[in-house]
């Protein structure tokens, strides 16, 4: 009866360990481009890098002074949906890539920007989306893929 009891005290123990935690709390990045053109340059988001933990979706528009982030390394990542809003665009340079877990959309709550893959990589985990609810969007791959 006695180790019953210590069995049952750890258990209830644990238990209300486990309903005490936090949930993880995830938030959308936004490019700002307060400090470049680069898409690795943490000073350009918002809420963190898009490959960042607790990022939930990417959101590119139009940033301080109207600069498209440009991806010109390899192993970039956004872990949820990347999305390019009304005035926003993106450009992968050669031998660059940037893959995404989610849906890739451009043209979604406005008209957007060129998406430009000039031979890079874009690679789309999900659904990619050219010209979303009504709206425009474009996309060129210039001898990438």
């Amino acid at each position: 009866m006695k180790d019953y009891f210590k069995t049952l005290v750890l258990l209830v123990t644990l238990g209300s360990r486990l309903y005490a935690a936090e949930p993880l709390s995830l938030v959308d990045t936004v490019w700002t481009g307060a400090a470049s053109d680069a898409w690795s340059d943490l000073a350009n988001w918002s809420k963190g890098l898009p490959s960042d933990k607790g990022v939930a979706n990417t959101v590119i528009q139009s940033g301080y002074a109207n600069r498209t982030p440009v991806v010109s390394t390899s192993g970039n990542n956004a872990v949820g949906q990347v999305y390019i809003m009304s005035g926003g665009g993106l450009v992968i340079k050669k031998d660059a890539t940037l893959a995404t877990v989610g849906n890739f959309v451009t043209g979604n709550n406005g008209h957007a920007g060129m998406t430009d893959v000039t031979g890079g990589t874009l690679a789309v985990g999900g659904v990619l989306l050219i010209g979303h609810n009504g709206f425009e969007g474009s996309l060129k791959i210039d001898s990438g893929t």
